[in-house]
């Protein structure tokens, strides 16, 4: 018989409309770049430039994040190119941020007009979210293993 390490972790829902519409800083960020950190602990943490596109809630000024990219533990992937609503209480100029803060937009925002309108509208408590916007969260679960370290050239 052979053991094996378990997981000790339980994911969390993702964003919500009642999140949407109650966090204080609602914006639309295009992830620029993405870095994995060596950590003491062995932990997979990303640090992550980004830019706002767009506010519609609050004036953050945030310019970096970092987020798990573990995928034996609830990580994250976020891709850069692309888009996503984050949804949070307070901004800082880094935050740290999960599942129940951020919403996947895609590559191509705003694209679809409609669908962005109504994106706008639940933010604002008018609209239920359009499950299109729904299905791009599963994209964020898919997280690769980190890139394999270099081999030393002696």
């Amino acid at each position: 018989m052979a053991w094996k390490p378990a997981a000790a972790c339980e994911c969390v829902r993702p964003i919500d409309e009642s999140r949407m519409r109650e966090a204080a800083q609602v914006f639309v960020m295009r992830l620029r770049s993405a870095e994995a950190l060596r950590t003491a602990q062995g932990g997979y943490p990303v640090h992550g430039r980004i830019e706002i596109v767009e506010r519609l809630r609050g004036d953050a000024q945030v310019a970096t994040i970092r987020y798990s990219g573990n995928p034996q533990c609830c990580g994250l992937r976020l891709d850069p190119g692309h888009y996503y609503l984050v949804a949070v209480d307070a901004a800082q100029t880094e935050l740290q941020v999960g599942h129940t803060d951020l919403l996947y937009l895609g590559w191509d925002y705003p694209g679809d007009a409609r669908a962005l309108a109504r994106l706008r509208a639940t933010v604002a408590g008018r609209a239920k979210l359009d499950p299109h916007w729904l299905r791009g969260g599963e994209r964020m679960h898919q997280v690769p293993s980190p890139p394999a370290p270099c081999p030393r050239l002696r």
